[in-house]
């Protein structure tokens, strides 16, 4: 979407099972749903946050079972964990991440997602919860 087209693509290569070939098509339409909704400037940083901190709430990418798959938990044991906080710290991390694979420097990736974090982590359109 951020060269102006109105599509997403997926690549057969990169797709593990139907489960992640599921999360990453919700994430994906995220990103088309803010596109559309909130005409994002895919050159501001802040936006680009926005729309990654939507897309890895929302999409799944911080389930319990997601972070496992991952080896992000650390130290958390089962979806318990989840009750503790990890939600939206993994939310953030991912969208830190999301943001320095675009060439930001870790610091203004985090500076652009603790801008909009709390606005954004909490528009939880067009669901108006958290899908679990």
């Amino acid at each position: 979407l951020s060269d102006g087209s109105a599509e997403v693509i997926l690549c057969e290569k990169e797709l593990k099972s139907y489960n992640h070939t599921a999360e990453i098509l919700r994430h994906e339409l995220i990103h088309a749903i803010d596109h559309c909704k909130y005409e994002v400037d895919w050159d501001n940083p802040k936006h680009v946050a926005c729309t990654e901190i939507r897309a890895a709430s929302l999409s799944g990418d911080c389930r319990w079972a997601a972070e496992a798959g991952r080896g992000a938990l650390g130290s958390s044991i089962g979806p318990k964990m989840l009750a503790k906080g990890h939600h939206p710290k993994c939310v953030r991390r991912r969208a830190t991440l999301s943001l320095m694979s675009t060439g930001l420097s870790k610091l203004k990736a985090e500076q652009a997602v603790d801008a909009v974090f709390e606005d954004c982590y909490n528009d939880v359109s067009p669901f108006g919860v958290i899908p679990q």
